[in-house]
């Protein structure tokens, strides 16, 4: 894919984007299923080039096991443990504001 993309002159970015997106779709426990149960590898041109190997469909399939096992993982709730919660000490009595005010004296420049 590294040299389709080089051939093509894409940009740095866009094949970066390009390769996350076809990760992602390979990733996928739908895709994954259908590689696991054979059938014919497709090129870029959307043409059958090989069928899909052994050794590729049991990397396959123990990807989708994998995948399941991570979702029943997460389905599962995590047992709650209780935690005693911390004593805080009673508030402390609300104390009366008080404001102080200030004289202030004038000083006219004298003679």
């Amino acid at each position: 894919m590294h040299a389709w993309l080089a051939a093509q002159a894409v940009e740095a970015r866009t094949a970066q984007v390009l390769l996350g997106a076809l990760q992602q779709h390979g990733s996928r426990r739908t895709y994954q299923q259908v590689v696991a149960n054979g059938g014919m590898r497709i090129n870029l041109q959307e043409e059958p080039v090989e069928l899909v190997t052994p050794d590729g469909q049991a990397h396959a399939q123990a990807q989708v096991e994998r995948i399941l096992a991570n979702r029943a993982a997460k389905a599962m709730p995590a047992p709650k443990v209780k935690t005693p919660k911390p004593e805080t000490p009673p508030p402390a009595p609300k104390m009366p504001t008080v404001i102080i005010k200030k004289r202030r004296r004038v000083l006219l420049p004298g003679p």
